[in-house]
């Protein structure tokens, strides 16, 4: 029972979180678009990141425990039962959250408001004053 309980928590904080980024912190800093907020809402954000780095394994451990209790070891039985359909389902989601979640930094796409992935970018190289932020 524990375990699915902190499963289910996981998965919870991960899509509240994700939600939240989304579809509330992203939409409300690109109709402020301002210093401050672009700064904070990349703050929030890579605080978010953060906590992912807890809840993607905790989530990743706990459904594999759960995965066992259900089919076992057993390859036919994933491969060839309703319930091993949907955790294969499961972790090729799992896979592509975790591909996103590490590829997002390096193509700088975490945002489509210049500077929340990288407060750098909101600085004039050339005068080194900070730049208004764009979306």
């Amino acid at each position: 029972m524990l375990v699915r309980w902190a499963h289910v928590a996981a998965f919870g904080l991960w899509f509240g979180g994700a939600f939240w980024n989304i579809f509330i912190a992203v939409p409300a800093a690109r109709q402020t678009l301002s210093i401050p907020v672009v700064v904070a809402a990349g703050q929030q954000l890579e605080r978010f990141r953060v906590v992912v780095r807890i809840i993607l394994p905790t989530l990743i451990i706990t459904g594999f425990i759960q995965a066992y209790r259900f089919v076992g070891l057993s390859l036919d039985a994933l491969l060839y039962s309703p319930v091993g359909h949907i955790i294969l389902l499961k972790i090729g989601l799992v896979l592509t959250l975790v591909g996103v979640f590490l590829t997002c930094p390096l193509w700088r796409a975490c945002s489509p408001i210049s500077g929340m992935c990288k407060l750098d970018e909101l600085y004039d190289s050339t005068t080194g004053q900070m730049k208004e932020p764009s979306a």
